[in-house]
Parts: structure tokens; sequence; C-alpha cells
């Protein structure tokens, strides 16, 4: 029971006569109670003076004139039941309601809440009043992570963590101003009927726990081929703020080795620059074009070449020419990607492209 139903049963709103109350907890007029009777289909309009009731005198509908005006003229009354709300008649048992006077509506609410959550019959007196309302404030902080929680339930923890650490940003995924801020740039978005933060389908590609399950092309395929070495080509899904490590140290692994003796002590190097790879493979997957049916980023490496594939043509502002003398402006298909991976200092937002040429030999 909620105790808005107390109230609508205490005051009789559900013979469907028409109605003057006189509210003298501010409780009838806050937007808590008045959602509720929207939702019961009771129709009401709020007086905050003897002339707002006045178009109303003689009228049945609205149903309930609600108002802050303590004494009602008897006209007004002629065809309305007139009634006064008091704090006495708040619906909880004990004598709290000698001291809810000196609280605010929303405290009042609040603790209604807590009384009703847990155990309406029990007595509430006034030494219990700060008590209850420190458990309120305790339970609707609960509640708020509780709602944070549910909004990040498609978004991986490990993928946000990295992104907060990476980009020395001051948040805990929880935090209600962290969601703010990913709005702000484009990884969540506000959902007007679940009255919550929803991801976008950036979001989702560079934090989701399952990025395919929306965007089935979102995956780097990865094949490695090296003379009589066999590697199982590998698959990275996950999502994008995770993939370049994760690349990294495949590569580290599946790569051939030889021994470096510039310096005293000898160490073993991939036989590739992972410096090389990991740029064209960050670039890859931030420029790419997630919408082609089909289409997905690859990187293949045998003794003579390595290529990586991004699927997309080239964006129509750049032109050939711009491309062939390197002065092509830095434009990007998914500037929400590129901005994030640019805070995790992945990539550089500049003003021109910087094209490179790499010869590797095998």
């Amino acid at each position: 029971m909620l105790w808005q139903d107390a109230i609508h049963t205490a005051l009789n709103l559900g013979n469907g006569q028409p109605k003057v109350i006189s509210d003298h907890t501010g409780l009838l007029l806050h937007d808590e109670f008045c959602t509720y009777l929207q939702e019961q289909g009771i129709s009401f309009q709020l007086c905050q003076s003897i002339a707002d009731m006045l178009p109303l005198s003689n009228k049945s509908e609205p149903q309930l004139i609600l108002t802050n005006v303590e004494k009602v003229p008897a006209f007004i009354c002629n065809d309305r039941e007139c009634m006064s709300f008091q704090f006495k008649d708040l619906p909880i048992n004990g004598d709290a309601h000698k001291s809810l006077k000196d609280y605010s509506p929303k405290q009042v609410i609040q603790l209604l809440e807590v009384v009703y959550l847990t155990n309406w019959h029990t007595p509430v007196n006034q030494r219990d009043i700060d008590i209850l309302l420190a458990k309120a404030n305790r339970l609707q902080s609960e509640k708020k992570l509780n709602d944070i929680t549910e909004q990040l339930t498609k978004l991986t923890e490990q993928a946000l963590q990295k992104f907060i650490k990476e980009s020395n940003l001051n948040f805990k995924p929880t935090d209600e101003a962290f969601l703010e801020y990913l709005a702000d740039f484009g990884a969540m978005e506000w959902n007007k009927e679940k009255k919550q933060f929803v991801p976008t389908g950036f979001g989702v590609l560079l934090f989701g726990k399952n990025p395919r399950a929306k965007f089935k092309n979102a995956v780097l395929k990865a094949h490695v081929s090296y003379g009589n070495q066999k590697i199982e080509p590998r698959d990275f899904a996950d999502a994008l703020v995770l993939l370049p490590d994760q690349i990294e140290e495949w590569l580290k692994k599946v790569l051939p080795l030889s021994k470096d003796t510039s310096g005293f002590k000898r160490k073993d190097v991939p036989d590739f620059p992972i410096e090389v790879l990991r740029e064209a493979i960050v670039n890859a997957l931030v420029h790419r074009d997630y919408e082609i049916e089909g289409a997905k980023c690859e990187i293949k490496i045998d003794v003579n070449k390595v290529v990586v594939t991004s699927p997309g043509k080239p964006l129509p502002a750049i032109s050939l020419e711009e491309l062939n003398t390197f002065e092509a402006p830095s434009l990007s298909r998914n500037p929400i990607i590129t901005y994030a991976f640019s805070l995790m200092d992945y990539v550089e937002e500049k003003e021109r492209c910087s094209f490179r040429s790499y010869k590797i030999c095998c």
C-alpha cells in the first residue's frame, strides 16, 4: 500500500463527489501527490488564491480543488464538499504529526515513504522522525545507485574503468555525474519514456558488453601466416576501448621474434614493429564504417607484408588530390569514437591528417 492510497481512502476521493480541500501540509499540492492523482484519472486544479477558485464555483469539474488557502469562502462550497487536510490527518500512527510542521513537504514525503516501505502499522513518534529520515536518505541513495547500475547493464565495467583511468577522469562508473559526462559527448542519451540514460550506438561500440548484438560487423578478424607456423585466427569483438591492448598482447605472443643485440644485453623483439601495427589498427577501428553489411576490420600478416583493412570509402569532403599531397583535412566518420580514443591517448585530434609509409622487411 502507498501513502497516497491511504490519503485517497481517508479523503474518500473515490466517490466522485466534487471537493475543495484546504491543504495545511503542502503534501496534496506536491508533485508526488499530483502525479498520483493523474495516474488515478482524478481531475484536479491547484489554486493559490480565492481568485483562482472563482471561475470554478458552481461547476462539478474538476473533481478536486486543491488549495493552500486556509479559509475557503462558503459560496465556493455551495456545490462542493469542503474539507481541511491537517498534519493530524496524515496516514501514520503515533504522535509524529505534532512535530512535522517543522519539516518540509519533501521530508514529510520521505518519512511516509520509508514508513510505508517497512510497516505502516508501526507507531511513529516525534523522537523517531530524524532516525527515519536518515533511513529514508540511505534508501534513496541505494535506489539511485540501483537506478544507475540498471542504466549501465548493457555496458561493461571493465571498459568504463579503463576509460576513466586512461582519460584521467575523477569519476566512478556508478556516479550520476559520469552518466551526464558520457551523455555530453554522445555515448549516452536521455530516454524520456524510461526517464533514464541509455547508451547510444557509439556508447555500445565503445563500452558495450556485447557490441555485436547491435552491430553485427563490430569485430576485427586477425590472421597470421608465418612460414610453417600455424596460428589460429582470432576475433576481437569486445568493447572498442579494450581492443587495442588485447590486440597488442596477442600480436606479441604470435609474431616471430629476433634477437636485439644493440645493447649490452640481448633481448627478444618482434620482427614486426608493434607500434606501427598498433597505430594502423587503432585508426582502422576508429574510422571504419560500422554500417556496411558484412564488412569487418581485418589484419593479415604473412612473411612479406602486413595488411590492415578498414571498411568504408573516404569521406566526401576529402579529395584524391588532398590525399596525394598529404593535405587532407582531419575528418572522422565517427567523431564520438575519435574523441573517446583521443582522451585515452590512442589517437590525436589534428587539423591535418598525417600519412605514414612503412616498409617492413622480413
